[in-house]
């Protein structure tokens, strides 16, 4: 025996609820609507009935009235009358004693009377506390008023009756629905299992599909936001389909999609790539584009390919890879050729010029110069100060181990100012020390190296009887040394290169001082692989103060 389902009372509430919901407010309006007609068209009888008896009353107006003139007038009438002069002054009232009324020129039924010739206005009385017409007759000659007023409590009375009607009637229809509606399901118990079936079907189906694509969207949002490249797409009209963050990151903007590419892409080379993708559906590549970027421009190759469906172009997508480190690492390589040959040229020439002079003077039978042989070798040691210099760079990039251990910093410091001592002592320098950190891990070879850089620079640009300070200290999980001197200082516009290879301010008096132009390079290469870092502080004419920064493992 199959058993008996359940009505599906869900659907069938829901429906019925419906059902009587929208016939309820077709009743709702229909009676409002009955009910709006039936107050104006009675107020319009109303009113035209009270004109009538005011233009009646007025061939019995003189002035002025007695005082007893408005009540003997409406004595028997359910009317109450008021004679009102031009100036708003009341000069008899049938309710009311007139000298106590305050003054009526600002009633809107009597300014109308006295433009139109005739108002009228529905309000409740001050003074009876009743809802009453209120209508206004300019008298003839035109010096006088004379207002009626008809209570309106019969009308509201009527209202009253035709609401109640209206909610019984919508109340007998409410109750004639329902009882149609459990008819209907008796009735039709199986064409109500049936609509829920397919109802409950049709609900499952469409929230699996939401699910599927709330799913397959978060997905994609994730590979998108997770590609290092700034992607977007677009349609053939230029608006912004979508995008990942890195874009919006490069754009300086949350939300971009309904923005169009020519509005923030404003360079021709792009601006063009997106053109001949959409139009003529080919791949196009951009060379390295300057993109701003924060406060500073970056280097991005754009690669835009058409979108398509099927044989049509409906679009494009771009993908902006920055490739600002390759560019700059570009510029480096051929700054670096170029400054190399320059200092490796500037020796090697006035070891030649020297070597063809002597030369000349032996096979002429003359002496030897030996400034010349002096200039010959003082070039020979500057260039192979530069070459040691290149080879220990090149060391400092490659795999060298370093040696970390922790040393005495005092010690340190003292053997590398002992081995600098004629060079302090030729300008009279005063070198004060100070050691609040006792200790530093780091290569105890590169770490004398990078104090002999430092205090070799310190001493190559402080004047005669200057000072050069040293102190160690100990800051936040690492050792701090910190090299001052008392030189001319450092323009600001050179600190962000000045640990740049062969970077000089002054490049006329640094070749004059001597030096290859890679020490403080060294030092940053030194620094880098010990985990640490450089930096310098310069004010123009007091000095400047170079800071290592050595972390403790």
């Amino acid at each position: 025996m199959t058993k008996r389902r359940p009505f599906p009372w869900r659907v069938f509430s829901r429906l019925l609820v419906i059902q009587t919901g929208l016939s309820l407010l077709a009743l709702l309006i229909s009676g409002v609507a009955a009910r709006h007609f039936f107050k104006e068209q009675s107020l319009s009888a109303l009113e035209r009935q009270l004109q009538g008896t005011l233009v009646g009353l007025s061939h019995f107006l003189r002035s002025p009235p007695g005082a007893g003139w408005c009540a003997s007038t409406a004595e028997g009438m359910k009317l109450r009358l008021t004679v009102i002069s031009v100036s708003g002054a009341v000069l008899c009232d049938s309710a009311h004693d007139a000298e106590s009324m305050d003054n009526h020129v600002n009633r809107p039924e009597v300014r109308q009377a006295l433009s139109d010739g005739f108002g009228a206005t529905v309000r409740r009385s001050r003074t009876q506390g009743i809802d009453m017409l209120y209508g206004a007759l300019k008298a003839e000659p035109g010096h006088l008023v004379l207002r009626g007023a008809i209570p309106l409590s019969s009308l509201s009375a009527s209202l009253r009756v035709l609401d109640r009607s209206l909610i019984l009637f919508l109340a007998g229809v409410a109750v004639f629905l329902a009882f149609m509606a459990i008819w209907a399901r008796r009735s039709s118990y199986g064409e109500w299992l049936e609509l829920e079936d397919y109802l409950n079907g049709i609900q499952k189906e469409l929230q699996t599909k939401v699910d599927t694509l709330e799913l397959e969207r978060e997905r994609q949002a994730t590979i998108i936001n997770s590609i290092s490249d700034a992607l977007v797409a677009v349609d053939r009209d230029g608006r912004i389909l979508f995008h990942n963050q890195r874009l919006a990151d490069l754009c300086g903007q949350a939300d971009l999609r309904r923005s169009s590419y020519w509005e923030l892409f404003r360079l021709p080379e792009i601006v063009e790539a997106f053109t001949g993708a959409v139009r003529e559906g080919k791949y196009i590549t951009t060379g390295a584009v300057a993109l701003r970027s924060g406060d500073s421009d970056r280097f991005y190759s754009v690669a835009v390919s058409p979108l398509v469906k099927g044989a049509e172009v409906y679009g494009a997508v771009a993908v902006f890879h920055d490739v600002s480190e390759l560019k700059h690492a570009e510029q480096m390589r051929i700054d670096f050729v170029a400054n190399v040959s320059h200092e490796l040229r500037t020796p090697l020439t006035a070891i030649k010029g020297y070597s063809d002079t002597l030369l000349s003077d032996v096979e002429a039978g003359r002496g030897v110069d030996p400034g010349f042989l002096t200039s010959i070798t003082r070039n020979s040691d500057r260039l192979m100060t530069l070459v040691e210099d290149l080879l220990d760079l090149s060391s400092l990039e490659s795999s060298e181990v370093l040696n970390i251990e922790p040393l005495s910093t005092e010690e340190v410091t003292n053997r590398v100012l002992n081995q600098l001592k004629r060079v302090f002592e030729k300008k009279s320098h005063r070198i004060s020390t100070r050691f609040e950190a006792a200790q530093v891990f780091a290569d105890q070879r590169r770490l004398e190296q990078v104090l002999i850089n430092l205090l070799d620079n310190a001493a190559k640009y402080t004047p005669s009887a200057g000072e050069i300070g040293i102190v160690w200290r100990e800051q936040a999980g690492a050792s701090v040394i910190e090299v001052s001197d008392t030189g001319p200082g450092i323009p600001s516009e050179h600190l962000p290169r000045l640990f740049e290879r062969f970077y000089r301010v002054d490049k006329a008096r640094s070749r004059e001082l001597g030096g290859s132009g890679l020490g403080l390079a060294i030092v940053k290469h030194i620094m880098q692989r010990h985990g640490g870092s450089v930096s310098v502080m310069s004010t123009l004419g007091k000095g400047s103060v170079f800071s290592c920064r050595f972390p403790r493992p």
